[in-house]
């Protein structure tokens, strides 16, 4: 309860307008670009991304694959501002405008492999919580829509502790949507979840995906290729460039992930 306790104290604490969502520091949504620039990262010896280069505006939604240890997950702290790359820059714009670390956190979403939420608080309390510190008008009546839209409202009075894991990766996806997001990061957003909870996550995520940015890393292949706009594959850090899905079908990009893999392991 020691936990729950500081969880509520950070609302009083955290809410003085430092996490700022569109809804109330304005900001055009359909102006919204992500840039990532020859972006590149060492740690000690080894290069974990290699001259990664690509710009996408409100609707798109890039896939990126990649076996484990490619990069894709170092990609997505990068495009988070959570971690500085060793070489290249990553910015937001809004419109010409590039805006500020903290004004670009606040209009991103992310779900990593760890779910971010307070676990003796209920899953009403956590997003209640995350919404306040956002400043998001009526924090109640979204948390509840949210836990609708990911099926839990029936458990809004239950301690997250007491969750299963597909249950806590849709409370984490719930928290990435509190703010509205206009850049969504997915890192395996879909792990852990049975078919049909899958199928209801695939489809809060499509939700207004016309309306923002997505980047989803993903392991499985068919589903990540037919549900994006583009395609960026990596391993150990190297890639071939971004590919529109439009220009090319999922036998082409299959077979270019495939020379991509024997290509770095020759």
């Amino acid at each position: 309860m020691r936990q729950a306790a500081r969880a509520r104290h950070a609302v009083g604490r955290r809410r003085l307008g430092r996490f700022r969502c569109r809804r109330c520091c304005g900001g055009s949504r359909m102006s919204i670009c992500l840039t990532a620039d020859s972006v590149g990262k060492t740690r000690g010896s080894r290069k974990t991304l290699r001259d990664v280069s690509f710009t996408l505006e409100a609707g798109r939604h890039l896939a990126v694959f990649g076996s484990n240890g490619a990069g894709k997950t170092t990609l997505l702290r990068i495009l988070a501002l959570l971690d500085r790359p060793s070489t290249g820059s990553v910015a937001v714009l809004d419109g010409e405008t590039p805006l500020d670390p903290v004004d670009a956190r606040a209009r991103m979403g992310f779900v990593t492999h760890m779910p971010q939420l307070y676990l003796d608080l209920t899953a009403e309390e956590n997003l209640v919580l995350f919404a306040r510190l956002y400043g998001v008008p009526d924090a109640g009546r979204r948390a509840r829509d949210l836990l609708d839209s990911v099926g839990l409202l029936h458990r809004r009075d239950d301690v997250v502790r007491g969750f299963s894991r597909g249950m806590t990766q849709r409370m984490a996806i719930a928290r990435a949507l509190v703010n509205d997001p206009d850049i969504l990061l997915l890192d395996e957003v879909y792990s852990g979840l049975d078919p049909r909870a899958a199928a209801d996550v695939r489809a809060l995520v499509r939700r207004d995906a016309e309306k923002r940015i997505i980047v989803e890393v993903s392991h499985d292949f068919e589903s990540g290729v037919a549900d994006c706009t583009d395609v960026l594959m990596l391993e150990r850090g190297r890639t071939d460039g971004v590919v529109a899905r439009s220009d090319a079908s999922i036998d082409d990009l299959r077979a270019r992930y495939r020379a991509l893999l024997q290509g770095v392991a020759s």
